[in-house]
């Protein structure tokens, strides 16, 4: 072999030698970098399930504060006022001097479409505060009187037609906290004259978790293992922006895990009813 082909022989051994190196030196960086951004994803999320948690006790105390003033859980149904009778008897027993025949015209002058009114958008409706003036808590003029701090920032439309805002949860994926009351919720439409409920207020956007797994197709309050009760539901999505599946009207069984979407929308939501932050920690 000439020399010139040995020269040639231990440079391309050195060059691949050194490539090799630079390979492995690239394999440990690249392997770090994973670690950092994984822990740093971890790190993000938890950050954000903590400060939705945080904020859902706000929020349940101040759903408690506004039970000691207006003596009720707010409903979280304004559809057809003339005919809503829990929402009529929650009105005339929170302002005893509101005439209750103006309660639709003074929804409608107050910006409220009853007819799109959602569960969502409940929360920021009876937690914002209304007029001093008895007479006209939704019309009248005077410094409202907030049970809940909402930030500007988050307060979006949700859905089509929408003319309330809804609160969105602080993970960026504009979805909302979502609201519903033990003693107004109920499958179904119309099912006796206290309980009112269009199919309709509940599709796309959330489903209510029960114990009772021997009635999971009908929830009547005081009667099936609804989840608190006695009180409410609060929750809010995960991160991937859904607080329900593609069966939005079927109820959820808590903490079994029957009926569960659990590639879904349900594991990574949070409520107020579980003590882990998200569903799937509180059924392991």
């Amino acid at each position: 072999m000439s020399l010139a082909l040995r020269r040639r022989g231990r440079a391309l051994r050195g060059a691949a030698g050194h490539s090799l190196f630079e390979l492995m030196i690239v394999i440990v960086l690249v392997a770090v970098i994973v670690s950092i951004v994984r822990h740093g994803v971890s790190g993000f999320r938890a950050a954000k399930e903590f400060k939705i948690k945080t904020e859902l006790d706000a929020l349940a105390l101040a759903l408690e504060a506004y039970r000691e003033k207006y003596y009720a859980y707010p409903p979280y149904n304004l559809a057809d006022p003339k005919h809503n009778l829990p929402l009529q008897q929650h009105v005339a027993r929170a302002f005893p001097r509101y005439n209750l025949a103006n309660l639709a015209g003074d929804l409608k002058t107050a910006g409220v479409d009853v007819a799109s009114f959602r569960p969502d958008q409940a929360l920021v409706f009876w937690l914002s505060g209304f007029s001093p003036d008895a007479l006209r808590p939704f019309t009248g003029t005077g410094e409202k009187d907030p049970l809940f701090d909402f930030d500007p920032n988050r307060l979006k439309l949700q859905g089509a037609g929408a003319t309330m805002a809804s609160y969105c949860s602080p993970y960026g994926n504009d979805a909302p906290y979502v609201y519903f009351d033990a003693a107004t919720y109920v499958l179904g439409s119309y099912a006796s004259p206290r309980f009112f409920r269009p199919p309709s207020l509940i599709s796309g956007i959330a489903t209510v978790y029960i114990e009772d797994v021997n009635r999971e197709s009908q929830y009547t309050p005081g009667v099936d293992g609804w989840v608190n009760p006695n009180s409410f539901q609060l929750m809010a999505a995960g991160a991937d922006g859904q607080v329900s599946s593609a069966s939005p009207k079927k109820q959820r069984l808590y903490p079994t895990g029957t009926g569960y979407d659990a590639q879904g929308a349900d594991d990574d939501n949070i409520t107020n009813f579980c003590a882990p932050p998200r569903l799937g920690d509180a059924r392991l």
